[in-house]
């Protein structure tokens, strides 16, 4: 892939980085450190999708994506619970987003 191709169309370069590397935070965090992890990471993405650097489309996605695949360390996770919980995060999130991208 050349420097100029986007893996995600709908997103700003910005927004294609950075939730890149909110998944990757979710789904590599340690015992211990997973509540917060996916509680601030899952804000990051409600403020990407209020700004503007992701869609709606790929922020439904990123939340479909990772409650499936958030492995359990620990306490098993009750799926629905943990879904609130991501989705939750996001609107507040985006909620206090400035809407303001970081630029196509």
């Amino acid at each position: 892939m050349s420097a100029r191709e986007r893996r995600y169309p709908d997103c700003t370069r910005f927004g294609e980085i950075a939730i890149d590397d909110v998944v990757h935070r979710i789904l590599t965090a340690p015992e211990g450190q997973q509540e917060i992890t996916i509680r601030c990471e899952s804000f990051r993405i409600g403020c990407l999708l209020g700004d503007r650097d992701i869609s709606q489309e790929r922020a439904r996605r990123t939340v479909d994506f990772l409650t499936g695949k958030i492995r359990d360390r620990g306490v098993p996770w009750d799926r629905a619970e943990l879904r609130r919980k991501i989705e939750r995060a996001v609107d507040q999130g985006q909620a206090k987003a400035k809407g303001n991208p970081h630029g196509r």
